[in-house]
């Protein structure tokens, strides 16, 4: 599972049910250290991205092609 804002509020909730889930997540957000802290805690592998999903050009440039693919 994507989830993008894992470093506060309803990202870092949503992470940490789907992790305790058994899912296995990539966790990003803005804050580096947030993110590495949460990493550590969630019970499943996961993968840690710093990453503000409001810049579109930071978004094509960590996930080549995933636009265009998710378009119908």
């Amino acid at each position: 599972m994507f989830n993008a804002g894992a470093t506060s509020g309803f990202g870092m909730t949503t992470a940490r049910r789907v992790a305790a889930a058994g899912w296995r997540t990539v966790i990003t957000g803005r804050r580096g250290e947030r993110l590495e802290t949460l990493k550590s805690e969630l019970p499943t592998p996961c993968h840690a991205a710093v990453l503000d999903v409001t810049d579109r050009k930071a978004v094509d440039a960590r996930s080549p092609g995933c636009r265009r693919r998710s378009r119908r």
